[in-house]
Order: C-alpha cells, then sequence, then structure tokens
C-alpha cells in the first residue's frame, strides 16, 4: 500500500521537473525595429489593427495601383473585379475544402483567385487553390493517399515529457509539405 503514494509522488515529482524544460529560441528583434523589418523581402506586410488608419488607406490605395499596372488598366480607372479565396481550417475535415476546389475546378465555374488565405488545414489548402486547376491531382492526393502516420508520429508520452522538446513529432508532415513545396 505504501508503494502506491510514493509512485505517485515520483510521477508528480516528474511532471514538475518536465514543466520547467525550455525550448532554445532565438532573441526577438529589438520591440522599436520589428514593425520596420521585412518579411521575405516585403516591406510592408506588417501592420498593427491598433495604429494609425491612414497607413491601411494607403496601403490598400497602393495595393489598387499595383493591381491596375499588372492588368494594364489605365491610371485611376477602375481595375477588374478580383476573387478572394478564404479557407477554414478543420484537420482531417480540411478534405471538405480539398474536395471544394476539385469538384468546383470540375464544374468549369471555379475562378482564378487573386488572394487566398487559409488557417490550419486551410493554410495548407492555399497555395494549391492559389496555384490553379491543375495543381488539384497535387492537392487530392494530399488529403487522399495521406495516413495519420504521415502527418505526426506520437512518442512515448512519459518519455517525451521527461526528455523532449514535445509528444508528437511533426517531421513526417514538414516531409509531406516538403514534397509538395518547391
Amino acid at each position: 500500500m505504501i508503494v502506491l503514494p510514493r509512485l505517485l509522488l515520483a510521477a508528480l515529482l516528474l511532471f514538475a521537473a518536465a514543466g520547467c524544460a525550455r525550448i532554445a529560441r532565438l532573441d526577438p528583434p529589438p520591440a522599436d525595429i520589428g514593425d520596420r523589418i521585412a518579411i521575405l523581402g516585403v516591406t510592408n506586410a506588417r501592420f498593427s489593427a491598433d495604429g494609425d488608419a491612414r497607413d491601411w488607406v494607403r496601403e490598400a490605395e497602393a495595393m489598387v495601383e499595383r493591381r491596375r499596372a499588372a492588368l494594364g488598366a489605365a491610371p485611376r480607372g477602375r481595375p477588374p473585379p478580383a476573387n478572394f479565396l478564404a479557407l477554414s481550417g478543420g484537420g482531417d475535415n480540411g478534405a471538405f475544402g480539398a474536395g471544394l476546389l476539385t469538384g468546383w475546378t470540375l464544374s468549369s465555374e471555379r475562378p482564378e483567385f487573386d488572394v487566398v488565405t487559409g488557417i490550419s488545414a486551410g493554410a495548407l489548402i492555399a497555395p494549391f487553390a492559389f496555384l490553379g486547376p491543375e495543381y488539384d491531382n497535387a492537392l487530392r492526393s494530399v488529403f487522399v493517399d495521406v495516413a495519420p502516420t504521415d502527418l505526426v508520429v506520437v512518442g512515448r508520452i512519459f518519455v517525451s515529457l521527461l526528455f523532449s522538446e514535445a509528444v508528437a513529432d511533426t517531421s513526417p508532415l514538414f516531409r509531406l509539405i516538403s514534397r509538395h513545396a518547391d
């Protein structure tokens, strides 16, 4: 009977010790220049929701002018309509978004998208949606030909809590994305 309380105490101490572990991270950029750092060479990629609304207006106007120029529209003329697509997540149910896109292609009504964004599984679908119907087979493959072990491998929980940064290893997901993101 005394063994059980000792085991519980040992397990509690091990979990507490695991909670003290930390992941090595790089130092963040200084706060005073963080909003001016270019992301992938895009100098205006960061906006603050509580910043000056005039920044948003200037960027929107510049975006419209860039689009006019790219499409050969007259300066200050009305550009053609734009097609935007926002994709939700849903984990395994993200296959619904992939199926919708491929079905949309089969209907011959799918537009070419100017902007595509997504979250979670939607973020995985978004590049395929943006690139167009010629990538439907790859999109279908990502959601149909993939098993859970092709995305994540769950380790032994007790050992992972003590000696690893995480319980699950997502390197299979990284390899899957790397095969399609060239």
